[in-house]
């Protein structure tokens, strides 16, 4: 029979083993744990508690954060005791209502943190990773305020109290989170958690004994249901030991003086390689998580692995802070985002990866948008948001945005689920994404966007006129694909605003700051309007780094929200949008502000709104105008083109049975009318070439009439076109995609993968094309070396319309990308035979 071990000795026995099957081989073996020795009891008191502890975190990697959000409050709360010399949740007006005061107060600030960081957390809170490589055994030790052992049971295994509810300046108020990492630990049947406390020196009464107290915590079965339960003596004590002498613990600097020790053994993670190195690593996850962490936690790992093997958290954000070469732009908008009201939008745009380096981690994380508090991320959005939702795919891998959630409502809470890991999908969730794409529609990211598409495309330019004429043939020679692209159509890609000839030049700074228009500016309940204010000043003013003023603006509404769409000639354009709740003839006031760069206002101007509803169209009943919206139709061989006229006659003007409204046009062997039609004041003629001569044919002779003698009389010049003229009008651009470029792709692409389309607000269609795909390997390998190139020309080809295709059929799918993705890697596996067949 093994020796019984004393508290101290069996704590220490504990302390040194690193593998669940040893505990539950101890827990079988040892009369230390005997029945009639221990006593063990529910966690948080309830035998039903499995389901709240299991159903806090869906990520380890977020338990484990949990985890340490509770030991920075607890060094918050020491230093509290210390410095104020009382409780932190007493009514004293003196303590700090923020986290940021409180870590000025009891720190010194960021600034005096940071002048050592790491040596500071080595000594105040620090992670061990110790044990098996795949499941490793992760110990916490803070310095915080602690807990004596009669204390222990009612704090750190307890459940859904309120120890912290009332204290302004901690993360944690609800008292759950820490026990959401214990059902990662182990297996389903060895499951273990070491916890220890002793209460800081300093805080301690002085009048007891201060002694560590410890504790086991396992997950058990009561027949099929899962709950758990923690150790203590027979007579339902903690365990606890005199203090002798502080606990070295191996490896680390930090000794186990005070404060709390939480072992959590074969603790499950993602990616359990070395927890300090990588951009899969746990250390990469908390600094996700702890954007700008209050304090700095160090990480160790002994498991044996090569390279770095310490890291020190500081915060995502931070770090990109610190590194000020890789930041291009970093502004701050303020945004209405629907019921949680105005909040500043903080956007870090990075250097492009052409022209500086350091950027590569950062671009390749997939998580862009943030929404914080505190420095805590509550939730994210992801790259697709950006590059999909609204339609920036070369600006959104190097765009990092941080919302601010600081006092959200409270009845908004349900925007987030309990363990803090993403938003609940809610109509309140729903509404915020959709506020977000209208941000996002500001000028100044289009503008970006342009920018980072050009240098993408640039470093994947081509010159390669025989796979150009493979696929300007195959768009020509296909009715459907020329519809789908609108080719032959009046609606362009997007080319930028035309420049002026005379650019303009404003005034560094603003001189005034005019609404335009009349009031009360209307706002449509199922539209929008759009605010203009005068200031003559430069278009950077609210993006320039040195001197940068910002626009803001009252946050009381209850009817509206405001975003910033941008500045163009000294004029500054904001959208407002109506929300669910607003009624038609509602009416509200807005005050708009203009701040320096010291956000001192400078100008204010007030706007008075109105909600109205706009009548469906209904037209006139005769027409007083059509007028064309082009001087000429340029139409290519044997090709449908449209030609469009704006005019303000009701819709049933040409088919309606008394006053009926017609077309005259003389039909021709060159031209003919195939189809029109009348919407919405918009008038649509479709016409058809069989003549294959290009140049000029002559002019349309078009009459528009009725039995009311209303006519209007047009002459229309003609120019027949060549296809590839045509074709390239909106031929979606081509970006070839090498193998290092495969990280870059969301989400990231292999040897599998053949292509993706992008659509961009600025550069329309985008295809990308993996040339360095295995298929196309395996294709020039059976072809002839004199045939690779054409070959290969025939693949990218293929590939090209087979994704705008599929682009086309699920473009209003959610899930189109990961469809596409799936569907043309099958297509990819058939081309090689069915190329090889053809060249």
């Amino acid at each position: 029979m093994p020796k019984n071990l004393n508290n101290k000795d069996m704590f220490l026995k504990l302390l040194s083993i690193a593998s669940s099957d040893e505990i539950a081989s101890l827990i079988e073996n040892d009369d230390f744990f005997k029945p009639e020795n221990c006593d063990w009891k529910p966690y948080g008191g309830r035998e039903n508690n499995a389901g709240q502890i299991e159903g806090q975190m869906k990520s380890s990697s977020n338990a484990l954060v949990e985890k340490l959000i509770n030991s920075i409050d607890a060094l918050l709360m020491r230093r509290c005791y210390e410095v104020e010399g009382t409780a932190p949740d007493s009514k004293d007006p003196k303590l700090p209502k923020s986290l940021s005061e409180a870590i000025n107060k009891y720190f010194g600030g960021e600034d005096e943190i940071n002048k050592k960081r790491s040596d500071w957390a080595k000594r105040h809170l620090a992670v061990l990773a110790e044990g098996d490589k795949k499941k490793p055994t992760l110990t916490i030790i803070d310095r915080g305020e602690g807990q004596s052992p009669e204390k222990i049971q009612n704090t750190i295994v307890h459940l859904s109290g309120s120890i912290k509810r009332n204290i302004d300046f901690v993360f944690g108020k609800y008292h759950q989170g820490g026990s959401a990492a214990i059902r990662f630990c182990g297996s389903k049947r060895r499951c273990y958690q070491l916890v220890s406390s002793r209460r800081a020196e300093t805080v301690a009464d002085k009048n007891k004994p201060n002694d560590y107290g410890w504790t086991l915590v396992r997950r058990n079965y009561m027949g099929r249901t899962a709950l758990y339960e923690y150790c203590t003596d027979k007579n339902g004590n903690t365990f606890s030991f005199k203090y002798e002498k502080p606990l070295k613990i191996d490896g680390l600097d930090i000794e186990f003086t005070d404060g709390c020790l939480v072992r959590l053994y074969d603790y499950f993670l993602d990616n359990p390689s070395n927890i300090t190195y990588g951009r899969n690593s746990l250390a990469f996850d908390i600094d996700q998580k702890l954007q700008k962490s209050p304090l700095p936690i160090y990480l160790q790992d002994q498991r044996g692995w090569r390279g770095d093997t310490k890291y020190t958290i500081a915060g995502l954000l931070r770090r990109i802070e610190d590194n000020k070469d890789i930041v291009n732009d970093d502004i701050t908008l303020p945004a209405g985002l629907g019921e949680i009201g105005v909040r500043n939008i903080r956007c870090i745009r990075l250097k492009h990866i052409s022209d500086v380096s350091g950027v590569e981690s950062y671009k390749l994380q997939r998580e862009k948008i943030f929404y914080i508090e505190n420095g805590l991320a509550l939730g994210y959005e992801n790259e697709s948001f950006l590059r999909t939702d609204c339609e920036l795919p070369a600006l959104a891998p190097y765009l990092l945005c941080y919302i601010d959630m600081s006092d959200i409502p409270v009845e908004l809470a349900n925007l987030f689920h309990a363990g803090r890991e993403e938003f609940a999908h809610t109509d309140d969730y729903r509404t915020l994404k959709d506020r977000l794409k209208k941000f996002f529609e500001n000028e100044i990211f289009e503008k970006w966007d342009k920018e980072y598409q050009e240098k993408s495309l640039a470093s994947a330019n081509e010159d390669n006129k025989e796979l150009d004429k493979l696929i300007e043939k195959a768009i020509v020679d296909d009715p459907e694909l020329k519809e789908l692209l609108g080719i032959g159509e009046e609606i362009k890609i997007p080319k930028g605003k035309d420049k002026d000839k005379e650019p303009y030049v404003g005034e560094e700074y603003p001189k005034k700051f005019e609404f335009v228009g009349e009031q009360p500016k209307e706002v449509d309940k199922s539209s929008f309007a759009i605010v203009f204010f005068k200031t003559e000043a430069e278009d950077k003013l609210l993006t320039r780094k040195k001197g940068r003023y910002a626009i803001d603006w009252s946050k009381d509404s209850k009817l509206l929200d405001v975003v910033l769409r941008g500045m163009n000639k000294g004029i500054i354009s904001l959208r407002v949008d109506s929300r669910e709740n607003a009624k038609v003839n509602d009416e509200d006031y807005i005050t708009f502000s203009l701040l320096d760069s010291e956000k001192k206002k400078k100008f204010e101007q007030a706007v008075h709104f109105k909600v109205i509803e706009t009548p469906p169209y209904a037209g006139s009943y005769f027409p007083t105008y059509f007028k064309p919206q082009r001087d000429i139709l340029k139409i290519s061989p044997k090709t449908s083109k449209k030609f469009t006229f704006v005019t303000d006659v009701a819709n049933d003007y040409l088919t309606r049975d008394a006053d009926t409204g017609s077309i005259e046009f003389q039909e021709r062997d060159d031209l003919r009318i195939k189809k029109y039609r009348l919407n919405d004041g918009i008038l649509e003629i479709t016409f058809y070439t069989s003549t294959e001569k290009l140049g000029k044919i002559p002019d349309i002779k078009l009459g528009i009439t009725d039995t009311a003698k209303h006519r209007f009389d047009f002459v229309i010049p003609v120019e027949i076109v060549s296809p590839e003229e045509s074709s390239k009008l909106n031929e979606p651009k081509r970006n070839r995609v090498y193998e290092k470029d495969w990280p870059s792709q969301n989400p990231p692409w292999n040897e599998h993968d053949i292509a993706s389309v992008d659509s961009s607000r600025t550069q329309g269609l985008i295809v990308n094309i993996n040339v360095d795909s295995k298929p196309l390997k395996e294709l020039k390998k059976i072809v002839g070396i004199d045939k690779i190139e054409s070959a290969q020309n025939k693949y990218i080809a293929d590939v090209y319309i087979y994704s705008l295709y599929l682009y086309f059929e699920l473009k209003n799918d959610p899930n189109k990308d990961h469809i596409l993705g799936s569907a043309m890697r099958a297509v990819g596996k058939a081309l090689p035979g069915m190329v090889r067949k053809i060249v």
